[in-house]
């Protein structure tokens, strides 16, 4: 990669971590405000939730949402002012997994300040990761989630932007296919169901494989993008 390529994908990758860093920080601001009403309900306080965990389940919405809209909004936008799509990519990318790793860290320092509190004490243990660290682990496997969802938006836009109509919706089956995979990598809710009607069970993972089966899965997401980028029809009006 030459040296100018190098400062475009820095620049290109720091503008749009940016932009998606203030979605992201109004986005952790409203489930903070609502983590502290739910704290006011006997229901929810005797539940026990942490902020961490409370922030997991709805980012995975979150960054299949703007794995959606930004391709759809922006991709355009950068292509008119010179980005290639490969450097627009790999910038999409690096902003992905800052932004992940971002939303997780400040979910982490957070919960670790209300645990100060009793009435926000919840527990941050996360069901379906057993590890013996409260916060690093938890932290790059939640992230790593997060990260594959939002490929699997990204996915859906492509498939919209390249496809159309009937061709976007073959790649929402797609993303759900990708879902359901990293599921059954780590929380394995559709693994206990699809015991029900298969003639096998799908064995437990250890962490360590689980993080590589995800590191495979971002590398054929990240692929199946890009040969849908090299091909797509920039929609430059």
């Amino acid at each position: 990669m030459k040296t100018n390529s190098k400062e475009v994908i820095a620049k290109l990758s720091q503008d749009i971590f940016s932009i998606q860093m203030k979605w992201s920080l109004w986005y952790m601001t409203i489930v903070l405000l609502i983590y502290f009403g739910s704290m006011f309900f006997p229901d929810v306080r005797e539940a026990n939730i942490g902020l961490m965990n409370f922030y997991y389940e709805p980012s995975k919405i979150y960054m299949l949402v703007i794995g959606i809209i930004f391709p759809l909004a922006m991709l355009s936008h950068f292509v008119r002012y010179g980005m290639t799509r490969k450097d627009y990519m790999i910038s999409s990318a690096i902003a992905s997994v800052g932004i992940a790793f971002s939303l997780m860290i400040i979910a982490a320092i957070l919960s670790a300040i209300l645990q100060l509190f009793e009435t926000f004490s919840g527990a941050n243990d996360v069901s379906f990761i057993e590890s013996q660290s409260s916060w690093l682990i938890p932290i790059v496997v939640l992230s790593l989630i997060l990260i594959c969802y939002n490929i699997a938006g990204w996915m859906i836009a492509m498939g919209f932007y390249r496809f159309g109509t009937w061709g976007g919706m073959g790649f929402v089956v797609i993303a759900l296919v990708f879902i359901a995979l990293i599921d059954i990598l780590w929380e394995r809710e559709l693994s206990e169901l699809a015991t029900t009607y298969l003639p096998f069970s799908i064995p437990d993972l250890s962490i360590g494989w689980s993080i590589i089966g995800t590191a495979v899965l971002i590398g054929v997401g990240l692929t199946i993008i890009r040969r849908i980028m090299k091909r797509v029809r920039i929609k430059l009006e």
